[in-house]
Order: structure tokens, then C-alpha cells, then sequence
């Protein structure tokens, strides 16, 4: 996704925070690599250049594929932490191989290099054919019946579900497709025991996509940390349960630059 994944963290946190929030490379506004990386290193080292143009420390907030961002980005640049990164927030997200810790996980490992693989590299080389078919899939509702299953826990809006289906319209099928070849190839589970800031852990109850089983695992490997448990709620909690995410977000934030709710919007960093 891009960063309107955002909507409602924007306007909410906004109001007391100054909020940052990027394209990861090939999506929205941001272009492709000329040299295709599109591995989670390339993206953290995307991700100090944006931490770079805030000016004071941050707090990082990564959803998904952002929260493995996250993780690399404390193993790639640990004296970061503590200096202009205060404190980390992993939503709905792991700390592996994302087959590892989805629901049917060993059936989803052993399909991965067989089957999985293979069709995201057709996928690339087929993107702008897939990308029709992903037109049709939208338009004849295929994806907002796919993604009420499988991303939404049955409280969403019509609204909120065919903002999450719209991706499969604006979203390069060889972007997506060369991002999930990233997220197989990736593991950080070495990164957790040298993250110094707090980190709060905010999962769906519900999500099969990343179960919330990789979050409790998180927080027994983390120094300080906090789980949350929001819902109900799917991989797509961050938008169904956003009022839940967001004011998990500012109290954290607030905690983490060491101000209460009442002084920091007098006071906003």
C-alpha cells in the first residue's frame, strides 16, 4: 500500500503531533528503483532519509510490511535509537518470513518455494496483463468479497472495504509482487533483543494474515514493550479499528516524549 493507509492516523494524530508518511518505492508518489532492489534494507535506508527530514527525534509506526521496515532499520542503524528514533510501533506485523506466522502456516511454508514464488515472478514479467485482470477482480467485486474475508473482521464500512479493494487498481502488480520476494527472503528476528527504545505492539484479534501469535512471540524477545490487542479485528485493523490504533498511537507517543494528553496539544512535537 502507499500512504493513504494512513487517512484516519493522519487527521487524528495531526492534532497533536507532526505525522510523516511515505510511499514505499514504486507506489503512490514515490518511483522504482533503477536497479529494482526492493529488499527491506533498501527500504530502511529509504526509511533514515524520511526520519532525516523531521529534525527531532521520532517515533516510527509501521503497519504490515512497514513493522519488518522497522525492525531493519534497528539492526541497520542501532545508534539511531534513543538519538532520533524514541520509540517504535509495530502494528499487525512480524518479525520473519511472513509464512511463518500466518494461519496454516506450514502449509503456506511448504507451498512457498514450489508455488508462491514462481507466480509472483510471473507476476512481474506479466504485470501489466495482471494488472487488467486486477481491474476486473474490482470491478465485478471479487476483491472487496476477497478482502471482507480475509483483511476485515466484519465491522467495516462499505466505505473502508472498497478503500482497501481500490489497491488492487492502483497498485503496480510487479511492485506488490517483487515487495512480497522481499518479505521471503527476510527474517529479523536477530534485530529484537538489540532494540533499546520502547516498542508498543498493537495486533488484530483476529488477523489470520499475521497471527497475533508473532506478537506475544515479539514481546518476550523485546527489553520494553507492550502489546495491545485490538478488536475486532483482521490485518486491516488499522482501518476498521482505527479510533482503537490511534489512541493506542498517541498515548504511546506522548508516553515516549515524556508529555500527558493534556500538555501536548499546547505543546506539539
Amino acid at each position: 500500500m502507499d500512504a493513504d493507509l494512513w487517512y484516519y492516523a493522519k487527521p487524528d494524530l495531526s492534532r497533536d503531533f507532526q505525522v510523516i508518511t511515505w510511499d514505499l518505492p514504486g507506489l503512490g508518489q514515490s518511483t522504482q528503483p533503477e536497479n529494482r532492489d526492493y529488499s527491506l534494507e533498501k527500504m530502511a535506508d529509504d526509511l533514515r532519509a524520511v526520519v532525516s527530514t523531521a529534525g527531532r527525534p521520532v517515533v516510527l509506526v509501521g503497519h504490515s510490511i512497514g513493522g519488518m521496515i522497522n525492525l531493519t532499520f534497528c539492526r541497520r542503524y542501532p545508534a539511531e535509537l534513543g538519538r532520533s528514533v524514541a520509540g517504535i510501533v509495530e502494528m499487525n506485523t512480524t518479525y520473519t518470513d511472513p509464512t511463518r506466522t500466518t494461519k496454516n502456516a506450514s502449509l503456506a511454508t511448504a507451498l512457498q518455494k514450489p508455488v508462491a514464488e514462481p507466480l509472483l515472478y510471473l507476476t512481474i514479467a506479466l504485470s501489466p496483463l495482471v494488472r487488467a485482470m486486477n481491474l476486473l477482480r474490482y470491478y465485478n467485486g471479487i476483491s472487496h468479497l476477497q478482502n471482507a474475508q480475509q483483511s476485515f473482521a466484519g465491522t467495516e464500512t462499505r466505505e473502508q472495504l472498497d478503500f482497501v479493494s481500490r489497491y488492487d487498481v492502483k497498485s503496480s502488480p510487479a511492485v506488490v509482487a517483487r515487495g512480497g520476494l522481499a518479505m521471503f527472503h527476510w527474517d529479523g528476528s536477530d534485530a529484537l533483543q538489540h532494540v533499546s527504545v520502547p516498542v508498543l505492539l498493537i495486533a488484530g484479534d483476529r488477523d489470520t494474515t499475521t497471527v497475533p501469535a508473532a506478537s506475544e512471540y515479539m514481546k518476550e524477545k523485546l527489553r520494553k514493550s507492550d502489546l495491545v490487542l485490538a478488536g475486532p479485528a483482521k490485518h486491516m485493523g488499522v482501518v476498521e479499528q482505527n479510533r482503537q490504533y490511534d489512541e493506542s498511537v498517541r498515548a504511546f507517543a506522548n508516553a515516549c516524549f515524556g508529555r500527558t494528553s493534556q500538555s501536548a496539544r499546547a505543546e506539539r512535537p
